[in-house]
């Protein structure tokens, strides 16, 4: 009899096991509310990571851009300024071509659909620069005073004795971001330049 007691107390203890296992399995899974709202979170979750890297990205690009305008301006107001301060003359062909004269020698910068390109005669014409959105050069007297290169060019070359280079960089990217950068140098000084004292 005992036996039989220690067996029935075995399946009273199983079934109440099975019972609660039956009951745990039954809630184990999720509902198909609690899985739309997993999916919906993980998806705004994955919107937020994506517009994030995308940001920086682009942020990044820029960057690039940005030190890469930088470097290719001051390569070009290097050269520029050296041969500006060591010209013994200089010559306006047009608003957009300026002569120098250093040791005798010619050298012209020409600004041309976006490249500026830098002359030595004698020697072949190097590029210092491509993708300029706008360049001007800008001629002053003496007294610092402006010189306006609409009018007599001959007269303009004359006056001249410093002269400022401006220009801008304006790179579009095809994702759809623009840089910009904008550069004015300092007035250069043409201090081997003999001028008529009546000016």
């Amino acid at each position: 009899m005992e036996s039989l007691i220690t067996t029935m107390r075995q399946c009273e203890l199983e079934g109440s096991t099975f019972h609660q296992i039956n009951r745990l399995g039954a809630r184990a899974g999720f509902t198909l509310v609690e899985l739309l709202i997993a999916l919906s979170l993980s998806l705004m979750l994955l919107a937020g990571i994506f517009s994030a890297s995308l940001f920086f990205t682009k942020s990044g690009l820029a960057l690039a851009d940005y030190a890469e305008m930088d470097r290719r301006g001051r390569v070009l107001m290097q050269t520029f300024s050296q041969d500006a301060k060591a010209a013994s003359d200089l010559n306006f062909d047009d608003a957009q071509t300026l002569e120098f004269t250093v040791d005798g020698i010619v050298i012209t910068y020409a600004f041309d659909s976006g490249e500026l390109t830098r002359t030595k005669a004698g020697e072949p014409e190097q590029v210092l620069s491509e993708d300029i959105d706008r360049l001007q050069f800008r001629p002053y007297d003496i007294h610092g005073d402006p010189l306006d290169l609409s009018g007599d060019l001959l007269a303009v070359s004359t006056a001249t004795k410093m002269v400022q280079l401006y220009f801008a960089f304006e790179w579009d990217r095809q994702s759809g971001f623009q840089t910009a950068s904008v550069v004015e140098s300092a007035r250069y000084m043409l201090r081997n330049r003999q001028l008529d004292s009546t000016l």
